[in-house]
């Protein structure tokens, strides 16, 4: 089963040190100040942050839910801090866009541990970019590769992380008079998005469609069905 990074969470605050890292989350937030710009508008999106140092270099990890490439890149390109010695991201919507980029890193050494982060834990529809602020002492590859995958590693497991159950479109014809009634039994169904189209003249009524988990597509209809004596097909 696939996770994506959730749309909400309560701030969780820790720190300690091992090993390699010295690790400090500065800060996992739910309300932020990330704005992007829209069409002249600016929205507040949900970004969570956590951080961890390596030989004095601070790795800034920074995730979002996403949707799409594009929003993806537009939060990376809000967030990324051009006076940072690197911004190396990663974004992953399964069947869509798999993308990693390591911004002047050796190559393999920056966006991809950051994918293997979301690949291994399962994490979808999510982007991840790790800034890092170098500190004076060189990693080495491999220094560099946990580096990376560590914060995109560590920032994963103290988020809360959203199950995703697939879902499936369902598109049906609904009577002028059954509208109401489609969008109730909609509902009971667990339907999710509901979308009425233009009202169809020669049929007298509208296609609508919406979302159900997978799994109860056949049952959402049969209600439907059901409930206006099969005149909702």
């Amino acid at each position: 089963m696939m996770s994506s990074i959730r749309p909400s969470a309560s701030a969780v605050m820790s720190r300690f040190s091992s090993g390699f890292f010295s690790r400090r989350t500065v800060r996992t937030r739910c309300a932020h100040q990330l704005t992007i710009p829209s069409g002249g508008d600016s929205s507040d999106v949900l970004e969570f942050v956590h951080e961890i140092e390596a030989k004095k270099s601070r790795f800034v990890a920074f995730g979002w839910h996403v949707d799409s490439e594009d929003q993806a890149l537009s939060y990376i390109k809000a967030a990324a801090d051009p006076s940072a010695s690197h911004n190396c991201w990663a974004i992953r919507i399964a069947g869509s866009t798999v993308r990693y980029h390591d911004d002047g890193e050796p190559g393999g050494t920056g966006g991809k541990p950051i994918l293997s982060a979301l690949e291994t834990l399962g994490v979808d529809r999510s982007a991840i970019m790790v800034t890092r602020y170098y500190g004076g002492t060189k990693l080495g590859t491999g220094g560099l590769i946990r580096a990376y995958g560590g914060a995109a590693r560590e920032l994963l497991n103290v988020i809360e992380l959203e199950e995703m159950v697939p879902m499936s479109r369902v598109e049906v014809f609904v009577p002028v008079d059954m509208v109401g009634v489609a969008y109730t039994y909609i509902e009971a169904a667990g339907g999710r998005e509901p979308r009425q189209g233009e009202f169809d003249d020669a049929r007298g009524g509208f296609p609508m469609s919406f979302d159900v988990v997978e799994d109860e597509r056949g049952a959402a209809l049969d209600r439907l069905r059901d409930a206006s004596r099969g005149r909702i097909s």
